[in-house]
């Protein structure tokens, strides 16, 4: 590395964690998040279930 990139104060750096912690969009991702929770619950659910259809564990 040269001599004048170590000169440098990590802006970039600094840019890049204000922007990620944006308090308006905290609460959007948040939702977000719980919406993909369930999403991923449902989905592990019905996996399950039809995992036991075909054993031939839970009739009908």
């Amino acid at each position: 590395m040269g001599a004048g990139r170590n000169c440098q104060p990590p802006v970039d750096r600094e840019q890049a964690f204000g922007e990620a912690l944006d308090p308006d969009n905290l609460e959007r991702l948040g939702r977000y998040e719980v919406h993909l929770d369930r999403k991923l619950e449902r989905m592990l659910a019905m996996r399950l279930r039809l995992k036991d259809l075909r054993a031939g564990a839970v009739p009908g």
